[in-house]
């Protein structure tokens, strides 16, 4: 990519095309690689994961200085059973206890990534909920606008409003963790963070 863009590639994310730690030899084989041979630093390696906790506790045994970033996207199991059906087998409360784990042993800071979904999880409750969750977990929290398609879906975007007001309840409940509002690129041609749907026209 850099030699067809002559530019230089200084960051990585794992995400978007399945769970990358189900991959996982290839993942961190393919991470040694980029650091080794193309020479892009491993701080600027990010993987995300849904929260495979066998995964992450194997991780944090490579000794990988890399960011682990986890797609939460609610901080309660019955609603994020809905959002993240893996949580049925590995709940919120044990993938938080796998990254203070991680964070013990790689003195890495975690990304919690949260979709804001109006009137499923963004609500002032939920942001008390996941502040009371994260505070004593070593994280940033990035919160990311839904990027709405025309497909129908149950989804709808969080207004603006509630997503600033949802980032000022968090940050005050969560110890003054950094919460970010994800700047969109992308969402005009339906290829930005934060898409649970793609949009397809029959022939």
């Amino acid at each position: 990519m850099q030699n067809l863009s002559g530019e230089r590639i200084d960051n990585i994310v794992y995400m978007g095309q399945g769970e990358p730690l189900n991959n996982y030899d290839e993942v961190v084989r393919s991470i040694n690689l980029m650091r080794n041979l193309v020479g892009i630093g491993v701080r600027h390696i990010t993987v995300s994961t849904s929260g495979v906790i066998p995964r992450i506790e194997k991780l944090a045994q490579e000794n990988l200085q890399i960011t682990l970033a986890l797609s939460l996207h609610d901080p309660t199991d019955e609603d994020r059973d809905f959002l993240v059906p893996i949580n049925k087998k590995w709940p919120v409360f044990e993938v938080i206890e796998s990254l203070k784990s991680y964070y013990q042993k790689t003195k890495r800071r975690v990304t919690i990534e949260y979709i804001m979904l109006d009137g499923l999880n963004d609500s002032p409750e939920k942001a008390h909920i996941l502040g009371e969750l994260v505070r004593d977990l070593h994280c940033n929290i990035n919160l990311i606008p839904y990027n709405q398609t025309d497909v129908d879906n149950p989804f709808r975007r969080s207004h603006s409003k509630n997503i600033k007001l949802f980032a000022e309840i968090l940050k005050k409940t969560s110890r003054n963790k950094t919460v970010t509002i994800r700047k969109e690129r992308g969402h005009d041609i339906n290829a930005a963070c934060g898409q649970l749907a793609s949009k397809s026209k029959s022939q």
